[in-house]
């Protein structure tokens, strides 16, 4: 999906997340395994988060921390249930993007119609690696989970575990 109008969410603190005309977003930050859990990554009350999410994880100009918070905090005001956010942000904490040391180009911090994507991207942290979606992470997963979120998404979860090496 490429945004042909800019897009942005304020969070809880005030801060401006800001996206963008021309960025293309593809959802690949929600671990594709929970797809069948929240559905696909253009589909459902999250699209709008999952948006901010995916440029940031992109670009890698905040915390990844932070950018995976604001992804929990913008499904809320989406109307996702509490519920169903927490899932999905402790899902992307997991198992999705991570970066450290966030030294930014100022211009990359300017986010308007000249906006250098492709430029902004290359100069972005490396990434670190993340744990890898087995069964052993899994189940600490759902252990971890369990009691906060729906009883029908713990046990396709636990059903899954079959799938899972």
């Amino acid at each position: 999906m490429t945004l042909i109008e800019p897009f942005g969410y304020i969070d809880p603190s005030g801060k401006a997340w800001e996206v963008p005309v021309g960025t293309t977003v593809d959802g690949a930050s929600i671990p594709q395994f929970f797809w069948s859990i929240i559905g696909g990554p253009f589909d459902g009350m999250y699209r709008n988060a999952s948006v901010v999410h995916d440029f940031y994880c992109q670009v890698k100009t905040r915390p990844y921390r932070d950018v995976h918070r604001v992804f929990r905090d913008a499904m809320g005001t989406s109307g996702v249930s509490e519920r169903k956010a927490f899932l999905m942000y402790h899902a992307v904490n997991r198992f999705g993007p991570r970066w450290d040391n966030v030294t930014v180009d100022p211009k990359c911090l300017v986010i308007d119609d000249h906006y250098d994507f492709a430029a902004c991207s290359r100069n972005a942290a490396p990434a670190l690696p993340v744990p890898e979606l087995n069964r052993e992470n899994l189940q600490a997963f759902i252990d971890d989970v369990e009691g906060n979120v729906d009883e029908q998404d713990i046990a396709t979860l636990r059903d899954s575990l079959s799938e899972v090496r």
